[in-house]
């Protein structure tokens, strides 16, 4: 996957049509403690692919279902509510190590921006304070989420860019992964709600110029930080022309996280 510095690759990210393209792809590792590369790669991709329309959402051909399909995996269910969306896929690529993957779509639409900006902090159930934007996306999705989850038998993984990544980091407090990857993840609560997730195995992946992980800010009257364990990957590197998104910006864009990822396997 090569460096992509265009602003389609940060703001349309749906419109990619290449996804899972890594030479000789190592099997996603379900039993793996600690951070796995194999599974990062995996779930950058996940996490990629989501903001693709589906069938429920006019879609173009091919589909997000047709390259899942294409994969060996199977969207049983999306969950749409206004810009909001998230999706469950569940692996039938090894009968024998069966897994789900829950990923959230980061921000798409007016109404996701409004949500982002709104700083405001608001009591969360598993304690502490979250960002009230991204609690109010995230309660619009999760009954019909943990109904689902309720019926599985097999490990989950939990993942997303961006908004995303912020989405899937309120549902591993309200029901924990087998593991959380996120991907330039924003900050989503204080000091107490990042204590209350330290049991959980919580991955942020973030490119060391990306401006989205720096924020909302941790000062007066804000009390914002980052939960989980960090794993910084070098920046992209390559030539910005006078139409190339800035460096801060386009170590955001979802196939960047992917490409990072792919020069370390």
């Amino acid at each position: 996957m090569n460096f992509d510095f265009t602003w389609q690759a940060l703001t349309k990210p749906g419109l990619s049509v290449q996804y899972f393209d890594l030479t000789d792809i190592k099997e996603f590792d379900v039993n793996a403690t600690g951070y796995n590369l194999i599974n990062a790669w995996w779930l950058s991709e996940f996490s990629r692919l989501i903001y693709r329309h589906g069938k429920d959402e006019n879609s173009d051909y091919p589909t997000r279902e047709d390259i899942l399909n294409n994969m060996g995996f199977s969207e049983v269910r999306t969950f749409l509510k206004g810009n909001n969306c998230c999706s469950l896929i569940i692996s039938e690529r090894d009968k024998s190590a069966p897994f789900a993957v829950l990923v959230f779509r980061g921000t798409t639409g007016v109404e996701s921006w409004f949500s982002n900006f709104n700083m405001v902090q608001t009591q969360w159930t598993g304690g502490g304070l979250v960002h009230a934007g991204f609690r109010y996306d995230f309660l619009k999705l999760w009954d019909e989420v943990a109904a689902e989850l309720a019926l599985l038998d097999m490990p989950v993984f939990y993942t997303g860019h961006s908004l995303g990544g912020a989405l899937a980091t309120l549902a591993a407090s309200e029901r924990p992964p087998k593991a959380l990857y996120s991907f330039g993840s924003p900050k989503v609560g204080d000091a107490v709600f990042a204590d209350s997730l330290r049991r959980i195995e919580l991955h942020r992946v973030v490119n060391n110029q990306d401006i989205i992980p720096t924020v909302p800010p941790s000062m007066i009257p804000f009390d914002y930080c980052h939960a989980g364990e960090a794993h910084i990957l070098c920046s992209s590197i390559g030539y910005l022309s006078a139409n190339s998104v800035p460096q801060f910006l386009a170590d955001h864009a979802p196939v960047n996280y992917t490409a990072g990822l792919e020069r370390l396997l």
